[in-house]
């Protein structure tokens, strides 16, 4: 009987771990700033913005990431999002197609706020600060 009721706890332990990570919802609209590293910014002689709009439409199934993703002071809108996500941490890469990629890599601090680091295929990388809209 002792090992029924362990194994009932025990089983009921993992139930409640697995309803637990299904109720984080991702999913939605993010908007935030970048802003580069300096060294990034020297090293392409100023050429980049410095610092911009990131904005992300997630679509969270499970662990895999997926949507669209813009960074308007580079011009680039509509890029594809694939991605993982384990716990709070994930990582992104948007695909833009001919003009590139951009590789992040963050935490989620809560349903609702993100940060964490990028970096582009075309030269500049740096950090980022997000909120859920």
């Amino acid at each position: 009987m002792k090992k029924i009721v362990l194994l009932l706890i025990f089983l009921s332990f993992f139930a409640f771990l697995a309803c637990d990570d299904a109720a984080l919802d991702y999913s939605g609209t993010w908007t935030g700033i970048y802003t580069e590293d300096v060294a990034a910014s020297i090293a392409l002689a100023a050429a980049a913005p410095g610092s911009g709009t990131l904005t992300l439409t997630i679509t969270h199934t499970g662990t895999t990431l997926t949507g669209f993703g813009d960074l308007l002071d580079y011009d680039l809108t509509g890029g594809t999002i694939s991605g993982t996500v384990t716990a709070e941490a994930f990582s992104i890469t948007i695909n833009f197609g001919d003009s590139g990629n951009v590789t992040i890599i963050g935490t989620f601090s809560s349903e609702t706020s993100a940060s964490g680091s990028y970096n582009t295929s075309f030269g500049p990388s740096g950090t980022f600060i997000i909120t859920r809209q």
